[in-house]
């Protein structure tokens, strides 16, 4: 799996990545099961996907939030 190097990211990425953690880190995350609804993780998937101009998490969040082993539910 791939890891983010951060010692590659720039001063402006990781000045933007900082001020993002400052907003969120007193924020409490929704449970792992609720993570498609999750304003706070939603927050934290956009600012890294615009800093490292990835595509939109949301698909994989609503997949993941469907994830038996997370919800205890079975997929219908």
């Amino acid at each position: 799996m791939p890891v983010l190097g951060v010692r590659s990211l720039s001063a402006a990425q990781t000045t933007a990545l900082a001020d993002v953690y400052d907003n969120v880190a007193s924020k409490a995350l929704a449970p792992l099961a609720q993570l498609d609804a999750d304003s706070v993780r939603r927050e934290i998937d956009d600012a890294v996907c615009t800093e490292l101009a990835l595509p939109s998490l949301a698909p994989v969040r609503a997949l993941l939030a469907r994830e038996p082993g997370l919800t205890g539910r079975r997929i219908a």
